[in-house]
């Protein structure tokens, strides 16, 4: 389901003609990714054994930091082009 979720909202951002296209793909690209993301943890101390539930967790918060800053990056890039 968030597989079919993500891809009409790839879709719907793909073939927007206006901005509020691209709003709710982003919407709905948010909601299915936010569907997705917290299972990741658990499928990993499945696969890899509870031992390691731990570092999959920590992973999983790194890589949390990680989008964050890359969102700040990109925010920045975005507004440097803007300016005239």
């Amino acid at each position: 389901m968030a597989t079919s979720l993500m891809t009409t909202a790839h879709a719907l951002m793909a073939l927007a003609s206006t901005p509020g296209g691209i709003y709710a793909g982003v919407a709905v690209c948010g909601f299915a990714f936010g569907v997705v993301w917290p299972l990741m943890v658990v499928l990993a101390g499945d696969f890899f054994g509870l031992k390691y539930l731990g570092k999959c967790l920590v992973l999983r918060s790194l890589s949390e930091l990680c989008l964050t800053c890359a969102s700040r990056v990109l925010r920045r890039q975005l507004q440097f082009l803007r300016r005239p």
